[in-house]
């Protein structure tokens, strides 16, 4: 497997697009690297973008929709990459993971950092996760 993390739309990366899934935010580019990412980038881990992301991170589902699977687990479970770092607003990631064979750690305020984080609203959102391969 590759050794690739996936970044969801909703963490930026200087000067590349950044919408957290919104037409509201379509053509902005971000002007700075998120936390995470330049951790990443430090470490000479590659990463890619993840560009299928619910706008906010909030669910758009009705009761005779089936859940669309986040990209973040779908980078994870498909293979194409190792770990994947996401904004898990309403535990959409939390309950997918499990069902498509991927480990979800969601780590608590303060061992992550949010900067560059695009939130949906302080009161909702959770940090961002690392999924890993059950094997």
């Amino acid at each position: 497997m590759a050794k690739i993390v996936a970044l969801e739309d909703s963490i930026m990366r200087k000067g590349k697009p950044a919408t957290a899934g919104s037409p509201i935010l379509k053509g902005f580019i971000s002007p700075f690297d998120a936390t995470v990412a330049e951790r990443l980038d430090k470490a000479g881990i590659p990463t890619i973008e993840i560009t299928a992301a619910e706008e906010f991170g909030i669910d758009r589902i009705t009761p005779d929709e089936p859940e669309p699977i986040m990209g973040a687990v779908r980078a994870v479970a498909s293979g194409s990459a190792a770990y994947a770092l996401c904004n898990d607003v309403f535990g959409k990631a939390r309950r997918q993971a499990p069902a498509n064979k991927v480990c979800y750690i969601r780590p608590t305020y303060g061992t992550v950092s949010r900067f560059g984080l695009i939130p949906a609203a302080s009161s909702m959102d959770r940090s961002p996760w690392r999924a890993t391969p059950v094997r």
